[in-house]
């Protein structure tokens, strides 16, 4: 649901301007006990490395990411991303994951200015599910 009001969100604002969108790109990674995964790359049991740059900041080395054109398209990814979360059965959830994953959405739009410029903009949303830590064994 959230993906479709993104998109349509998206629609309504670029109709009411010159803006347009040039791509929304996403990308999903969990980690783990200090390991950081590509849940959508082709390996996704690979060991990433966490870098940073001065002219980007941290990222992900061989993070994969895919350009998308549809609510549809999104969905589809997510679901294959959370399918290749690993999960066990606790006291409290039959499907407990104890890895953090984070699903990123970027998207770039362009707007051509009256001097014949191309203005870029772009922007992020993170959605994060945490983990629930071990040390909170019940709710009693």
């Amino acid at each position: 649901m959230l993906i479709e009001v993104l998109f349509k969100a998206f629609d309504f604002s670029l109709s009411e301007s010159s803006h347009h969108i040039d791509f929304i790109k996403n990308f999903q990674l969990i980690t783990y006990t200090k390991k950081v995964r590509d849940l959508l790359g082709k390996d996704q049991f690979a060991r990433l490395d966490v870098k940073e740059r001065p002219d980007i900041g941290v990222y992900v080395k061989n993070l994969s990411s895919f350009v998308v054109h549809s609510p549809n398209e999104m969905d589809k990814l997510m679901s294959f991303g959370n399918k290749n979360r690993v999960t066990g059965a606790t006291n409290m959830n039959e499907h407990s994951s104890r890895s953090h994953a984070i699903y990123t959405i970027t998207i770039e739009c362009s707007e051509h200015s009256e001097k014949n410029k191309t203005l870029l903009r772009q922007g992020k949303l993170h959605l994060v599910d945490l983990a629930v830590s071990r040390v909170l064994k019940s709710l009693t």
